[in-house]
């Protein structure tokens, strides 16, 4: 069972690395990387989000989001504004220049499901995608419960 469990994991590894590569060769030369797409894209669905959502839907680290964020600032994608209540707080809205690489993400994103799940019936799909929910919540929630026994030996 143990070799199984190393298997999986690999191939799930495996799985990520090569959507990563292909989203990433498919926007090289807009020099937009596969953790930038994923950011504009959630930024897309949810104009105001602020960066700490981001951080949250996205799974990245603070310091990943602040560097995406000014990146895609930088490259005219999405604006700052901050928040009138609290200063602290920084809310991120798409720019018109973000429809064109957002319908070739969702384009390139319909093909490559596609492509991966081409004799699998949605059945198929639907239980592979739930399982694979499923076991990221688990780990966060396993990660989470970890973080706090280290807390409390401290």
């Amino acid at each position: 069972m143990q070799q199984d469990f190393i298997s999986i994991l690999r191939y799930i590894t495996i799985l990520s690395d090569n959507t990563e590569l292909f989203f990433s060769r498919s926007f090289e030369k807009q020099n937009l990387s596969s953790s930038r797409q994923i950011a504009l894209l959630k930024i897309y669905e949810n104009p105001g989000l602020t960066m700490s959502q981001l951080g949250q839907v996205t799974h990245y680290q603070k310091s990943a989001i602040s560097k995406i964020v000014n990146e895609l600032i930088e490259k005219s994608y999405i604006t700052m504004t901050i928040d009138a209540q609290d200063r602290r707080v920084k809310h991120l809205y798409p720019t018109p220049k973000t429809d064109q690489p957002i319908a070739s993400i969702l384009e390139l994103r319909n093909w490559w499901l596609d492509q991966l799940f081409e004799g699998y019936s949605a059945q198929e799909r639907e239980t592979l995608y739930q399982c694979l929910i499923a076991l990221a919540r688990r780990s966060s929630i396993i990660l989470e419960g970890e973080k706090k026994c280290e807390t409390k030996q401290s």
